[in-house]
């Protein structure tokens, strides 16, 4: 198995190929599934797990919890365990556990009777299994929808639903899965073919790949011998059941159904006195009465037999009639959502088209008032034009009345002396050079007029279109500040649900581990040996540390977001680093030297000297966690106007990608490796108090480096070390 770019080499002789430690405390927890304190025992599984980088172990344990509840018909905790686990496995290589989790909730809804709730469940199931590409959950869609084809009576639908699964999951390579398929072909032919449905329940023999598991088709198997009386076969398979009951013990499911098997296998043996002894302690169910009216009619006491099986027959008509209510309460509940669902939309759609007629009306508002400034401006130009052609109609009806009169004056001084010409020209030149100049007086006041009005009307028209585009800017804008507001709203919620939601896991998780591991050392029933129970003490210790850890982490953020006030003073450089070393000395893995790079010159720095050793603290701790080999180094220098803290190891390093994303707060590249995913956000808020800054060198590819730097002014003065 692959964890982070490196295997884990354990050995794995154990069907599920987890840590075979790992293995024996998992069937520990299965044995005692009905349990309550199985709980815990899953959360102490899950650590224990967490150590040993074994995630297959960790989806196991989680699966435990949701097995439990489902046990215990509890829908609630059965939800919120399902989402656990499948939060869990989608970030790891083992997404077969999102579907194996999700089977248990569609099994509740489909025992339950609620059908339409299993139908919705397993359209998101496939869908989820398509998206992830996953065979394991593409197969058990198959499986789930035979399931309900079961409970409706309609086997032939049934058996070719869980041939395509068993079909699908052999092409897929996942012949481990198969089993399960053909346990229930079986159990489907067992009212119909007894011949197949031993046969199908060898077949899931064949395929079945942990011993624990194999019980339930061992006590099928002698029961259909029983009941083809086949008594020879049925005691071999009776025979193996009693040796698997030495290592393991019954579930609830199938302790019933050996017990419900033996009273039938008595009954064929006419040990009628030992099958009704076993049959009154069976618990009173549908198959369990049955089985007592069988009893009688052999017994020939055949009144208590019809009194039974008439209680049967009113119980099962009782139980079919709640049913159909329960059917057509959630088909109403269903109806009820869509017609909702339905007005909802309509009622989005009158909305929209409200918005757009609106919209269309402001258009028009603003087209006409365009238009009318149009108007306006043809209006004027018509005005112009029509003056201009008054001028022109003007200055012809001149010309003609002084051609008249011209022509009248020459006919009247035709005979006039020649003298008088000359006055008459000089007439003629005062009379045209008066109309000329009225024409032109005229011409001048039009040009006037029309300028005036068409600068006066473009000024208007450009203080509208002023006008209009600031209140347009305006909405735009207040929009803007409105749509920022609510994407801050949005984010700030993100960010404190997620804030809270990691909280409660990152403290849960250490609390489950100390109270699990707790009750084990309280339990007298687990017989721990010297070196088991130190583990156990030391695990206690680690996980009260990591809670501590937590706790004081969430402090210091609340401490440097809530306004810090730096506590300066001068101190050594030199001191501050080696003191920093001190406190992780020893923390570092076998072989892992951790060294500081004294420079040759010391510096007295002015400066919150316990925040300072806090940031190179964290740098060092995270270099420990993941460096195998080689050094840690930490030293400093000053570059331009910075002086800059170091520290280097040659561990796994970073991806350049996820440079920025590890200062996020609970960001953990390694999520198996301990720690809160807080120590690096704490340390910029430290250096933004200090007018600093923290980074990781991203050229630097032997491993990781990583930079704290503050302004040179805390330098006060240089000496030479010593």
């Amino acid at each position: 198995m692959l964890l982070c770019g490196r295997s884990v080499a354990t050995a794995q002789n154990n069907p599920f190929k987890i840590d075979d430690e790992l293995y024996k405390y998992f069937v520990k927890v299965q044995q005692n599934l009905s349990d309550p304190k199985s709980l815990l025992m899953a959360d102490t599984l899950f650590n224990m797990a967490g150590k040993k980088h074994d995630q297959k172990a960790q989806c196991l344990a989680l699966h435990m919890k949701v097995d439990y509840y489902a046990g215990k018909r509890n829908l609630e905790k059965l939800k919120e365990e399902l989402e656990n686990t499948q939060r869990f496995a989608r970030k790891t290589p083992h997404k077969q556990y999102i579907f194996s989790a999700w089977n248990r909730l569609i099994t509740y809804y489909i025992n339950t009777g609620m059908i339409p709730m299993a139908l919705s469940e397993i359209r998101k199931f496939q869908k989820e299994a398509i998206a992830l590409d996953e065979p394991y959950g593409i197969g058990n869609s198959y499986r789930k929808l035979a399931d309900i084809y079961a409970t409706q009576h309609n086997y032939p639908l049934a058996i070719k639903e869980l041939e395509n699964a068993a079909e699908y999951l052999k092409a897929n390579g996942k012949e481990s899965d198969v089993f399960d398929i053909y346990h229930s072909m079986a159990v489907i032919y067992a009212s119909q073919d007894k011949d197949k449905a031993i046969k199908y329940a060898l077949m899931s023999i064949k395929y079945n790949q942990t011993e624990y598991s194999v019980c339930r088709s061992y006590i099928l198997l002698a029961k259909l011998y029983t009941e083809k009386n086949d008594l020879a076969e049925a005691q071999k398979y009776i025979d193996k059941i009693e040796e698997w009951k030495k290592k393991y013990k019954f579930s609830r499911n199938n302790a019933y159904n050996y017990q419900s098997m033996l009273v039938k296998y008595a009954i064929k043996n006419k040990e009628f006195a030992k099958a009704k002894k076993l049959a009154e302690t069976l618990p009173q169910t549908g198959d369990s009465k049955q089985t007592l009216v069988y009893l009688y009619e052999e017994l020939g006491e055949m009144e208590k037999a019809w009194n039974i099986y008439s209680q049967r027959v009113k119980e099962e008509l009782s139980h079919l009639n709640s049913e159909q209510e329960n059917a057509i309460a959630q088909y109403s509940a269903l109806f009820e959502n869509e017609r909702m669902k339905k007005e909802k939309d309509e009622l989005a759609i009158i909305n929209s088209e409200l918005n757009i007629e609106r919209l269309k009306a402001h258009d028009k508002i603003v087209m006409s008032e365009k238009e009318r400034s149009r108007l306006q401006l043809e209006n004027q130009q018509l005005a112009l034009d029509s003056q201009k052609i008054y001028m022109a109609s003007n200055k012809a009806d001149y010309e003609r009345l002084k051609s008249d009169a011209e022509r009248r004056e020459a006919e009247l001084q035709s005979e006039r002396q020649s003298n008088m010409l000359k006055l008459q020209k000089e007439q003629q030149t005062k009379a045209n050079l008066y109309g000329l100049g009225g024409l032109l007086a005229i011409m001048i006041i039009g040009l006037s007029i029309y300028s005036y009005d068409r600068r006066k009307t473009s000024r208007r028209l450009k203080e509208e279109m002023n006008n209009v585009k600031q209140a347009h800017d305006e909405a735009e804008h207040q929009r803007q500040i409105a749509e920022v507001a609510r994407q801050e709203a949005v984010q700030f919620s993100a960010v404190k649900s997620q804030f809270l939601e990691n909280m409660s896991h990152e403290i849960r998780s250490p609390l489950n581990a100390i109270v699990g591991f707790t009750d084990i050392l309280n339990d007298e029933s687990f017989q721990l040996e010297g070196a088991e129970r130190k583990e156990i003490m030391n695990s206690i210790h680690s996980n009260t540390d990591m809670l501590t850890t937590l706790l004081n982490d969430i402090l210091d953020l609340s401490s440097l977001e809530s306004g810090y006030k730096l506590k300066k003073s001068l101190c050594s450089a030199n001191d501050i680093c080696r003191e920093a070393v001190a406190a992780v000395k020893g923390r570092q893995k076998s072989g892992v030297e951790m060294m500081f790079d004294r420079p040759d010159s010391d510096l007295t720095i002015d400066v919150d000297d316990k925040r300072v050793k806090q940031v190179l603290i964290n740098f060092l701790t995270n270099a420990c966690k993941n460096t195998d080999k080689g050094s840690i180094t930490l030293g400093y220098h000053t570059f331009m106007d910075e002086l800059i803290f170091t520290v280097t190891d040659t561990g796994v390093g970073i991806p350049k990608e996820k440079a920025d994303q590890i200062f996020q707060r609970f960001t953990k590249l390694n999520f198996t490796k301990q720690g809160t995913g807080l120590g690096l956000n704490i340390c910029m808020s430290i250096a933004k108090v200090m007018d600093g800054r923290i980074g990781l060198d991203k050229e630097y590819t032997d491993g990781a480096r990583f930079l704290f730097a503050l302004p040179d002014t805390v330098i006060k003065t240089k000496k030479e070390n010593v």
